[in-house]
């Protein structure tokens, strides 16, 4: 009974953490908002002949813990143990994008988007220590569109059509 107060008083403990970060990025977030400029749509587009490239990188690390993730069956002098096992996971994710815009005309512009990725996992059993590694990567997707200003920005907002 009192290892499951002690992870039930941690488990709580985490979440109020967890929900007092929350809050302070979501008041960090509101005055950002209410000191920021209005942003013009002239500022958006590219202007004509001119090559804008932006990259993004994003990485995430997942570090988790299962307490019971199966039964090992180990044998001794004619007999079998059973064993129960817990497994860390160590996950990396990072996340590549390439963005390309080219402006054709003031109002006109032609972009590309490309998106990767790489995950790579470790897992390793806690009892007998083995480690089981896999990684993957691939390109998420690719696109290729035209994005045209269809109606000026004035006393109404502006209206895009993309394809």
């Amino acid at each position: 009974m009192q290892v499951f107060r002690h992870n039930f008083l941690h488990y709580f403990k985490n979440i109020a953490f967890i929900y007092n970060r929350i809050i302070l990025l979501l008041a960090i977030s509101s005055i950002q908002m209410l000191i920021a400029k209005a942003v013009n749509v002239d500022e958006i587009m590219t202007k004509s002949n001119d090559f804008k490239l932006n990259l993004s990188f994003s990485y995430i690390n997942i570090l988790s813990k299962n307490s019971f993730s199966g039964i090992a069956q180990i044998p001794h002098n004619n007999a079998t143990i059973y064993i129960p096992t817990s497994t860390t996971t160590n996950q990396d994710y990072l996340n590549f994008s390439l963005y390309a815009r080219y402006g054709v005309y003031k109002r006109v512009e032609i972009f590309s988007t490309v998106n990767a990725f790489w995950q790579h996992s470790t897992a390793r059993n806690d009892i007998n220590n083995t480690h089981i590694n896999a990684s993957t990567g691939d390109f998420g997707s690719w696109s290729v569109g035209v994005l045209v200003e269809a109606k000026k920005e004035g006393k109404a907002p502006c209206a895009y059509a993309r394809g």
